[in-house]
């Protein structure tokens, strides 16, 4: 059987579910919904069905939302929600393992709602904390090495079974919470990564300047964008916690964010052709924001 080859983190989805129930974030879910409708289908995660039907009676297409029914814990889907891989016949799911505890409907949600067959994955990874890229290029947070207790390198042995053929792990920003990669670096296309970058900070530099060298010692071609980052403590204000479907791009928007950081990341983007849609987060003292929240679901 052809090893499985993971599906870039740049890719066009199928779908986006988008947690739905009535919560502080609400607004922001809905805003999530509500443009990624335009672009594609939205799947509404519902912990309130009649809520989710009133919301999907006001938009403009309706017919590009689906809802499903389920139980969760929390609203941040992206870390249980399945890696897609690229395999013989199409698309395959391999579901991750989590050891945060007390989350058993997080912990069930996508092997109770998915139709179609799954695996787990072989070792503990959130999916925020890989970060696809082509050819088989995946990023991980050294998260990952402590809590599944493994040695520098250790993870590729285990990196085939998620369709990875190269895995770049390094360090986060210290005081992060979520050390994820998701907050640090995105692919954009195949020969553009950006990486979240300090003005003033040498240390936060650092850890950008070493995700750059690495990607460009596996594939030379590729070019960096540097998207400003603002820091207070352990608050984290990453503009590339965006969502991304084609060449649009869900920004968030956070209050300690400088009029001039979005304008010159906006900038940057919009040179490359990418076209942002900046969408206000009030998500900071809950660690991570917009691809947290949500799932992309490739069929």
């Amino acid at each position: 059987m052809p090893t499985p080859l993971i599906i870039p983190d740049y890719a066009r989805p199928s779908a986006l579910m988008v947690p739905h129930y009535d919560a502080s974030l609400l607004g922001l879910l809905e805003a999530i919904a509500t443009a990624a409708s335009e672009w594609i289908g939205v799947i509404l995660l519902s912990a309130d069905p009649d809520l989710s039907q009133a919301f999907v009676a006001r938009q403009a297409r309706p017919r590009r939302f689906t809802i499903v029914a389920a139980p969760y814990d929390t609203p941040w889907i992206r870390d249980r929600a399945p890696i897609a891989v690229r395999e013989d016949g199409g698309v395959g799911w391999i579901l991750p393992r989590m050891i945060e505890a007390d989350r058993p409907f997080d912990d069930s949600l996508f092997a109770t709602i998915s139709a179609r067959e799954l695996r787990h994955a072989p070792l503990a990874i959130a999916q925020g904390n890989l970060v696809a890229g082509p050819a088989g290029i995946a990023l991980s947070t050294s998260r990952v090495l402590r809590e599944n207790r493994l040695g520098a390198g250790a993870v590729d042995a285990l990196a085939p079974d998620l369709g990875i053929r190269r895995w770049i792990v390094f360090e986060p920003f210290p005081e992060e919470p979520t050390g994820h990669a998701d907050i640090h670096v995105r692919f954009l296309r195949a020969d553009l990564v950006a990486v979240a970058w300090h003005p003033e900070d040498p240390a936060l530099q650092q850890v950008a300047r070493e995700i750059e060298h690495r990607v460009k010692a596996l594939r030379p071609a590729t070019r960096s964008l540097r998207i400003p980052l603002a820091r207070d403590g352990d608050r984290y204000a990453s503009l590339v916690n965006w969502i991304q479907v084609g060449r649009n791009l869900l920004l968030p928007v956070y209050g300690m964010t400088p009029p001039d950081a979005l304008a010159q990341a906006t900038g940057l983007l919009a040179e490359e052709g990418f076209r942002v849609h900046p969408l206000p987060s009030p998500t900071l003292a809950l660690g991570g924001s917009l691809h947290c929240l949500t799932a992309s679901i490739f069929v």
